[in-house]
């Protein structure tokens, strides 16, 4: 039997709950709003928020930049579209756009984070969620008059132009 994944331990297990009611309490104050019903998870690991964001209606796409977490993603969680890819340089034209763009957990561990906010923006037809170091970026379009918010996982809010989320979302 080999060894449990990171994943599957306490402290991580914990972590993914309280980042789930984060992520639940944002969806629920935008899904209607914004009539939200597709999602990509960026940094998917083993499928934790992709199987959220699934049992939350939404159609999902998982990435991860590791082949394993895909194989055990596809494993656990059977009927979502796992693929590999790497966030710093995802192609995004072959893509598409997604209604719902997630990235949890993962910027804090790439050489140029800077590169992957801009492929998550451009695959973000209406919401961003990026979350690293303890902070979740949200990042409105045209469909919230252009703004942008910047919560922490502590739900402290402030407005931004939606130009200047790149810039802003590692500083905050």
């Amino acid at each position: 039997m080999s060894a449990p994944l990171i994943f599957d331990k306490d402290h991580y297990l914990s972590l993914n709950s309280s980042r789930a009611k984060t992520l639940g309490d944002l969806l629920s104050q935008f899904r209607t709003q914004l009539n939200l019903q597709t999602a990509i998870d960026i940094g998917c690991g083993v499928g934790f928020f992709s199987e959220f964001l699934r049992s939350n209606g939404l159609r999902v796409k998982g990435v991860d930049g590791r082949g394993e977490n895909i194989q055990e993603a596809r494993s656990r969680h059977p009927g979502i579209d796992f693929t590999a890819g790497d966030a710093e340089n995802l192609p995004t034209e072959q893509m598409g756009k997604f209604d719902l763009v997630l990235c949890f957990g993962l910027l804090y561990h790439l050489e140029n984070p800077f590169r992957a906010i801009r492929s998550l923006e451009r695959l973000t037809e209406k919401v961003l969620f990026v979350e690293g170091s303890h902070v979740a970026v949200t990042s409105l379009h045209e469909t919230m008059g252009g703004t942008a918010i910047i919560a922490t996982v502590s739900v402290h809010v402030v407005d931004l132009p939606t130009s200047s989320v790149a810039a802003h979302s590692v500083c905050v």
